[in-house]
Protein backbone atom coordinates (compact mmCIF):
# COMPACT_ATOMS: atom_id res chain seq x y z
CA UNK A 1 0.00 0.00 0.00
CA UNK A 2 2.90 2.40 0.75
CA UNK A 3 4.56 2.09 -2.67
CA UNK A 4 1.41 2.95 -4.72
CA UNK A 5 0.67 5.95 -2.50
CA UNK A 6 4.27 7.21 -2.76
CA UNK A 7 4.18 6.81 -6.55
CA UNK A 8 0.86 8.68 -6.73
CA UNK A 9 2.29 11.52 -4.62
CA UNK A 10 5.33 11.84 -6.93
CA UNK A 11 3.11 11.85 -10.01
CA UNK A 12 0.90 14.51 -8.40
CA UNK A 13 3.86 16.84 -7.70
CA UNK A 14 5.42 16.41 -11.15
CA UNK A 15 2.10 16.90 -12.93
CA UNK A 16 1.32 20.00 -10.82
CA UNK A 17 4.72 21.50 -11.71
CA UNK A 18 4.16 20.78 -15.42
CA UNK A 19 0.68 22.34 -15.35
CA UNK A 20 2.04 25.45 -13.60
CA UNK A 21 4.67 25.93 -16.32
CA UNK A 22 2.00 25.38 -18.98
CA UNK A 23 -0.28 27.95 -17.32
CA UNK A 24 2.50 30.57 -17.52
CA UNK A 25 2.85 29.97 -21.26
CA UNK A 26 -0.93 30.12 -21.79
CA UNK A 27 -1.14 33.51 -20.04
CA UNK A 28 1.38 34.95 -22.53
CA UNK A 29 0.11 33.26 -25.69
CA UNK A 30 -3.56 32.77 -24.86
CA UNK A 31 -5.00 35.40 -27.18
CA UNK A 32 -3.01 34.07 -30.10
CA UNK A 33 -4.15 30.49 -29.43
CA UNK A 34 -7.77 31.10 -28.34
CA UNK A 35 -8.71 34.44 -29.89
CA UNK A 36 -9.78 37.71 -28.26
CA UNK A 37 -12.50 36.03 -26.14
CA UNK A 38 -10.04 33.50 -24.73
CA UNK A 39 -10.75 29.87 -23.83
CA UNK A 40 -14.18 28.80 -22.62
CA UNK A 41 -14.85 28.66 -18.88
CA UNK A 42 -15.04 24.87 -18.56
CA UNK A 43 -11.35 24.55 -19.53
CA UNK A 44 -10.38 26.01 -16.12
CA UNK A 45 -10.87 22.55 -14.57
CA UNK A 46 -8.65 20.76 -17.12
CA UNK A 47 -5.30 21.30 -15.33
CA UNK A 48 -6.72 20.08 -12.02
CA UNK A 49 -8.29 17.07 -13.73
CA UNK A 50 -5.01 16.15 -15.45
CA UNK A 51 -3.02 16.40 -12.22
CA UNK A 52 -5.45 14.24 -10.23
CA UNK A 53 -5.89 11.77 -13.11
CA UNK A 54 -2.15 11.19 -13.48
CA UNK A 55 -1.83 10.63 -9.73
CA UNK A 56 -4.72 8.13 -9.73
CA UNK A 57 -3.38 6.34 -12.83
CA UNK A 58 0.04 6.03 -11.18
CA UNK A 59 -1.61 4.56 -8.05
CA UNK A 60 -3.60 2.08 -10.17
CA UNK A 61 -0.59 0.89 -12.18
CA UNK A 62 1.59 0.45 -9.08
CA UNK A 63 -1.23 -1.39 -7.28
CA UNK A 64 -1.61 -3.80 -10.21
CA UNK A 65 2.16 -4.24 -10.43
CA UNK A 66 2.32 -5.08 -6.71
CA UNK A 67 -0.54 -7.57 -7.12
CA UNK A 68 1.17 -9.17 -10.12
CA UNK A 69 4.40 -9.50 -8.15
CA UNK A 70 2.56 -11.15 -5.27
CA UNK A 71 2.71 -8.12 -3.02
CA UNK A 72 6.50 -7.78 -3.23
CA UNK A 73 7.81 -4.95 -1.06
CA UNK A 74 5.13 -5.26 1.61
CA UNK A 75 6.48 -5.31 5.13
CA UNK A 76 4.26 -8.11 6.33
CA UNK A 77 2.41 -10.73 4.27
CA UNK A 78 -1.35 -10.39 4.49
CA UNK A 79 -3.13 -13.26 6.28
CA UNK A 80 -5.32 -15.55 4.16
CA UNK A 81 -7.60 -16.58 7.02
CA UNK A 82 -10.74 -15.23 5.36
CA UNK A 83 -9.67 -16.00 1.79
CA UNK A 84 -12.23 -17.50 -0.54
CA UNK A 85 -12.13 -21.31 -0.43
CA UNK A 86 -13.21 -23.89 -2.99
CA UNK A 87 -14.38 -26.92 -1.00
CA UNK A 88 -14.17 -29.97 -3.30
CA UNK A 89 -16.06 -33.12 -2.28
CA UNK A 90 -15.14 -35.91 -4.71
CA UNK A 91 -16.61 -39.39 -5.19
CA UNK A 92 -14.00 -42.19 -5.04
CA UNK A 93 -16.44 -45.09 -4.81
CA UNK A 94 -15.98 -48.21 -7.05
CA UNK A 95 -18.85 -47.16 -9.36
CA UNK A 96 -16.68 -44.22 -10.48
CA UNK A 97 -14.57 -46.75 -12.43
CA UNK A 98 -17.42 -47.45 -14.87
CA UNK A 99 -16.53 -46.26 -18.40
CA UNK A 100 -19.66 -44.39 -19.52
CA UNK A 101 -18.52 -40.76 -19.31
CA UNK A 102 -17.06 -38.05 -21.50
CA UNK A 103 -18.05 -36.35 -24.76
CA UNK A 104 -16.05 -38.73 -26.98
CA UNK A 105 -18.43 -41.68 -27.29
CA UNK A 106 -18.39 -41.99 -23.49
CA UNK A 107 -15.05 -43.81 -23.40
CA UNK A 108 -13.86 -42.29 -20.12
CA UNK A 109 -14.47 -43.66 -16.66
CA UNK A 110 -16.53 -41.49 -14.35
CA UNK A 111 -13.42 -40.90 -12.24
CA UNK A 112 -11.48 -39.68 -15.30
CA UNK A 113 -14.34 -37.37 -16.25
CA UNK A 114 -14.41 -36.01 -12.69
CA UNK A 115 -10.66 -35.36 -12.93
CA UNK A 116 -11.06 -33.47 -16.23
CA UNK A 117 -13.95 -31.35 -14.93
CA UNK A 118 -12.26 -30.43 -11.65
CA UNK A 119 -8.94 -29.68 -13.37
CA UNK A 120 -10.76 -27.35 -15.77
CA UNK A 121 -12.43 -25.54 -12.85
CA UNK A 122 -9.13 -25.18 -10.99
CA UNK A 123 -7.38 -23.88 -14.12
CA UNK A 124 -10.06 -21.27 -14.72
CA UNK A 125 -10.15 -20.11 -11.10
CA UNK A 126 -6.39 -19.52 -10.98
CA UNK A 127 -4.17 -18.99 -7.93
CA UNK A 128 -6.21 -16.48 -5.92
CA UNK A 129 -8.21 -19.02 -3.88
CA UNK A 130 -7.60 -21.73 -1.30
CA UNK A 131 -8.64 -25.33 -1.84
CA UNK A 132 -9.96 -27.84 0.67
CA UNK A 133 -10.34 -31.39 -0.63
CA UNK A 134 -12.50 -34.22 0.73
CA UNK A 135 -12.79 -37.64 -0.96
CA UNK A 136 -15.52 -40.10 -0.01
CA UNK A 137 -16.70 -43.70 -0.37
CA UNK A 138 -18.34 -45.22 2.71
CA UNK A 139 -17.55 -41.97 4.53
CA UNK A 140 -15.68 -38.71 3.93
CA UNK A 141 -11.88 -38.61 4.09
CA UNK A 142 -10.25 -35.16 4.37
CA UNK A 143 -7.19 -34.92 2.13
CA UNK A 144 -6.03 -31.31 2.40
CA UNK A 145 -7.32 -28.10 3.91
CA UNK A 146 -6.96 -24.47 2.79
CA UNK A 147 -4.16 -25.16 0.31
CA UNK A 148 -3.34 -22.26 -2.02
CA UNK A 149 -1.27 -24.34 -4.49
CA UNK A 150 -3.59 -25.84 -7.10
CA UNK A 151 -0.90 -28.37 -8.04
CA UNK A 152 -1.81 -30.23 -4.85
CA UNK A 153 -5.35 -30.71 -6.18
CA UNK A 154 -4.01 -31.91 -9.54
CA UNK A 155 -1.70 -34.38 -7.78
CA UNK A 156 -4.61 -35.91 -5.89
CA UNK A 157 -6.73 -36.18 -9.04
CA UNK A 158 -3.99 -37.67 -11.22
CA UNK A 159 -4.42 -41.24 -10.04
CA UNK A 160 -3.22 -40.85 -6.45
CA UNK A 161 -4.36 -44.22 -4.97
CA UNK A 162 -6.60 -42.80 -2.25
CA UNK A 163 -8.95 -45.82 -2.48
CA UNK A 164 -6.47 -48.12 -0.73
CA UNK A 165 -6.90 -46.12 2.49
CA UNK A 166 -10.71 -46.19 2.37
CA UNK A 167 -12.97 -48.59 4.22
CA UNK A 168 -14.84 -51.03 1.96
CA UNK A 169 -18.62 -51.15 1.88
CA UNK A 170 -21.60 -49.55 0.16
CA UNK A 171 -21.28 -45.95 -1.03
CA UNK A 172 -22.84 -43.60 1.52
CA UNK A 173 -23.23 -40.26 -0.21
CA UNK A 174 -25.52 -38.79 2.46
CA UNK A 175 -23.17 -39.52 5.34
CA UNK A 176 -20.23 -38.18 3.35
CA UNK A 177 -22.02 -34.92 2.50
CA UNK A 178 -22.96 -34.46 6.16
CA UNK A 179 -19.36 -35.00 7.24
CA UNK A 180 -18.14 -32.54 4.59
CA UNK A 181 -20.67 -29.94 5.79
CA UNK A 182 -19.48 -30.52 9.33
CA UNK A 183 -15.90 -29.81 8.26
CA UNK A 184 -17.03 -26.65 6.47
CA UNK A 185 -18.54 -25.44 9.76
CA UNK A 186 -15.55 -26.54 11.91
CA UNK A 187 -14.07 -24.27 14.56
CA UNK A 188 -10.41 -23.39 15.04
CA UNK A 189 -10.35 -22.77 18.77
CA UNK A 190 -12.95 -20.06 19.42
CA UNK A 191 -13.12 -18.94 15.79
CA UNK A 192 -14.53 -20.62 12.67
CA UNK A 193 -11.92 -22.13 10.35
CA UNK A 194 -13.64 -20.51 7.39
CA UNK A 195 -15.02 -16.98 7.11
CA UNK A 196 -18.70 -16.29 6.67
CA UNK A 197 -19.85 -16.91 3.08
CA UNK A 198 -16.26 -17.71 2.07
CA UNK A 199 -16.78 -21.28 0.73
CA UNK A 200 -17.82 -22.44 -2.70
CA UNK A 201 -18.94 -26.02 -2.03
CA UNK A 202 -18.56 -28.31 -5.09
CA UNK A 203 -19.76 -31.93 -4.93
CA UNK A 204 -18.80 -34.22 -7.85
CA UNK A 205 -20.41 -37.67 -7.94
CA UNK A 206 -22.52 -40.10 -9.96
CA UNK A 207 -25.20 -40.21 -7.26
CA UNK A 208 -25.00 -44.03 -6.94
CA UNK A 209 -25.54 -44.47 -3.20
CA UNK A 210 -27.53 -45.92 -0.33
CA UNK A 211 -30.78 -44.25 0.68
CA UNK A 212 -30.05 -40.69 1.72
CA UNK A 213 -30.34 -39.78 5.41
CA UNK A 214 -31.45 -36.37 6.67
CA UNK A 215 -28.89 -33.81 5.51
CA UNK A 216 -27.42 -31.22 7.85
CA UNK A 217 -28.26 -27.54 7.68
CA UNK A 218 -25.98 -25.60 5.35
CA UNK A 219 -23.50 -23.62 7.52
CA UNK A 220 -23.23 -19.87 6.98
CA UNK A 221 -19.62 -20.35 5.86
CA UNK A 222 -20.91 -21.67 2.50
CA UNK A 223 -21.69 -19.00 -0.09
CA UNK A 224 -22.65 -21.21 -3.03
CA UNK A 225 -23.13 -24.92 -3.74
CA UNK A 226 -22.72 -26.80 -7.00
CA UNK A 227 -23.61 -30.49 -7.43
CA UNK A 228 -21.90 -31.85 -10.55
CA UNK A 229 -23.03 -35.18 -11.99
CA UNK A 230 -20.87 -37.60 -13.99
CA UNK A 231 -21.91 -40.84 -15.70
CA UNK A 232 -24.56 -41.67 -18.29
CA UNK A 233 -28.01 -40.45 -17.20
CA UNK A 234 -29.91 -42.87 -19.47
CA UNK A 235 -28.09 -46.19 -19.79
CA UNK A 236 -27.48 -48.25 -16.65
CA UNK A 237 -24.52 -50.59 -16.24
CA UNK A 238 -24.54 -53.77 -14.16
CA UNK A 239 -22.07 -53.20 -11.35
CA UNK A 240 -21.46 -54.99 -8.06
CA UNK A 241 -24.87 -56.65 -8.02
CA UNK A 242 -26.97 -53.66 -9.09
CA UNK A 243 -27.56 -51.32 -12.02
CA UNK A 244 -25.53 -48.12 -11.85
CA UNK A 245 -25.95 -44.82 -13.69
CA UNK A 246 -25.87 -41.13 -12.88
CA UNK A 247 -28.88 -40.36 -10.68
CA UNK A 248 -30.16 -36.87 -11.58
CA UNK A 249 -33.12 -37.08 -9.19
CA UNK A 250 -30.83 -37.81 -6.24
CA UNK A 251 -28.39 -35.07 -7.21
CA UNK A 252 -31.16 -32.51 -7.74
CA UNK A 253 -32.55 -33.36 -4.29
CA UNK A 254 -29.12 -32.81 -2.70
CA UNK A 255 -28.67 -29.55 -4.61
CA UNK A 256 -32.08 -28.26 -3.43
CA UNK A 257 -31.34 -29.31 0.14
CA UNK A 258 -28.02 -27.47 0.06
CA UNK A 259 -29.61 -24.40 -1.60
CA UNK A 260 -27.43 -24.97 -4.66
CA UNK A 261 -27.56 -25.98 -8.30
CA UNK A 262 -27.24 -29.35 -10.05
CA UNK A 263 -25.30 -29.49 -13.34
CA UNK A 264 -24.76 -32.55 -15.53
CA UNK A 265 -21.09 -32.34 -16.60
CA UNK A 266 -20.84 -35.81 -18.10
CA UNK A 267 -20.42 -34.49 -21.66
CA UNK A 268 -19.85 -30.74 -21.23
CA UNK A 269 -17.73 -28.71 -18.84
CA UNK A 270 -19.17 -26.16 -16.45
CA UNK A 271 -20.42 -23.18 -18.46
CA UNK A 272 -18.76 -19.77 -18.35
CA UNK A 273 -21.95 -18.32 -16.86
CA UNK A 274 -21.78 -20.76 -13.95
CA UNK A 275 -18.04 -20.18 -13.54
CA UNK A 276 -18.48 -16.41 -13.39
CA UNK A 277 -20.65 -16.70 -10.27
CA UNK A 278 -18.35 -19.05 -8.38
CA UNK A 279 -16.05 -16.50 -6.80
CA UNK A 280 -15.65 -12.74 -6.30
CA UNK A 281 -13.20 -10.78 -8.49
CA UNK A 282 -9.48 -11.42 -8.49
CA UNK A 283 -7.92 -10.24 -5.27
CA UNK A 284 -11.25 -10.14 -3.44
CA UNK A 285 -11.72 -11.14 0.18
CA UNK A 286 -14.91 -12.73 1.45
CA UNK A 287 -17.31 -10.10 2.76
CA UNK A 288 -15.04 -7.23 1.71
CA UNK A 289 -16.96 -6.04 -1.37
CA UNK A 290 -14.94 -4.81 -4.34
CA UNK A 291 -11.23 -5.66 -4.11
CA UNK A 292 -8.38 -3.13 -4.27
CA UNK A 293 -7.22 -4.77 -7.50
CA UNK A 294 -10.68 -4.38 -9.00
CA UNK A 295 -10.78 -0.71 -8.00
CA UNK A 296 -7.35 -0.17 -9.59
CA UNK A 297 -8.42 -1.78 -12.88
CA UNK A 298 -11.67 0.21 -13.04
CA UNK A 299 -10.02 3.50 -12.07
CA UNK A 300 -7.25 3.07 -14.62
CA UNK A 301 -9.65 2.20 -17.46
CA UNK A 302 -12.00 5.14 -16.79
CA UNK A 303 -9.38 7.82 -16.12
CA UNK A 304 -7.09 6.77 -18.99
CA UNK A 305 -10.04 7.00 -21.41
CA UNK A 306 -11.12 10.42 -20.07
CA UNK A 307 -7.53 11.71 -20.07
CA UNK A 308 -7.19 10.77 -23.74
CA UNK A 309 -10.47 12.56 -24.59
CA UNK A 310 -9.47 15.87 -22.98
CA UNK A 311 -7.36 17.14 -25.95
CA UNK A 312 -10.16 16.21 -28.35
CA UNK A 313 -12.71 18.17 -26.28
CA UNK A 314 -10.34 21.15 -26.08
CA UNK A 315 -9.82 21.13 -29.83
CA UNK A 316 -13.53 21.15 -30.74
CA UNK A 317 -15.20 22.87 -27.76
CA UNK A 318 -12.39 24.65 -25.91
CA UNK A 319 -12.72 27.96 -27.75
CA UNK A 320 -14.95 29.76 -30.20
CA UNK A 321 -11.90 30.97 -32.15
CA UNK A 322 -11.31 29.18 -35.44
CA UNK A 323 -8.34 29.71 -37.74
CA UNK A 324 -9.30 29.17 -41.38
CA UNK A 325 -7.20 29.69 -44.50
CA UNK A 326 -7.97 32.90 -46.41
CA UNK A 327 -9.37 32.29 -49.86
CA UNK A 328 -7.61 34.21 -52.61
CA UNK A 329 -9.76 36.82 -54.42
CA UNK A 330 -10.17 36.85 -58.18
CA UNK A 331 -7.92 39.91 -58.50
CA UNK A 332 -5.15 38.10 -56.65
CA UNK A 333 -5.47 35.07 -58.90
CA UNK A 334 -2.64 35.06 -61.48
Amino acid sequence: MVVPLAGAACALLLAALAEWLQARRVRRMGRLAFGPAGARRWTIVVPFFRVLSLAAIAWSLLTLLMALAGGGGAATPQPRRNAETVFLVLDYSPSMMIADAGPDAKKLTRKQRMRDVVNAIVDRLGEHVDYSLVCFYTRAYPICEKVSDRRVVRNVLNDLPIEVAMENGPTDLGRSVNEALQRAAAMDGNRPKYGKHSITFILVTDGDTLELPELREVPDTIRRTLVLGVGDVEKSVAWNGHLSRQEPSTLRFIARRLAGEYVDVNAKHLSSAAMSTLLPPLGGVAGAGVSRTGVAIGLFAVLAALYALVPVCQEFWGSGWRVVPRRASREETP
